[in-house]
């Protein structure tokens, strides 16, 4: 179902997708690495602290998420002209006599 939904929502528009999801990873991460930075500061040694790969690890995972986004949207961008779009309009006809 998750598949669908990016399918119909974010084909044209990659970069929506893959951003606020690497966003919100590289925000996490940053803010983990500010909060050890911090403690390091006020003296906590950094020694035996997995939180601190955690953070390096989030932040890199997001960064990569928005450069696949980027690279999604200049995919889309470049194969844009070969593709036609087309939009369905609704009339208000009367059903013709002969469909009965």
């Amino acid at each position: 179902m998750l598949g669908l939904l990016f399918l119909l929502k974010f084909t044209d528009k990659p970069l929506r997708f893959f951003g606020l999801v690497g966003a919100s990873i590289a925000l996490t991460g940053l803010f983990i690495l500010l909060v050890v930075l911090i403690q390091r500061l006020t003296g906590t040694p950094l020694a035996d602290r997995p939180i601190l790969l955690l953070g390096v690890l989030l932040l890199t995972l997001g960064m990569q998420s928005i450069a696949l986004g980027l690279i999604g949207e200049m995919i889309v961008h470049l194969s844009a002209p070969q593709q036609q779009r087309y939009r369905l309009r609704r009339t208000n006809s009367p059903a013709r006599p002969d469909a009965a």
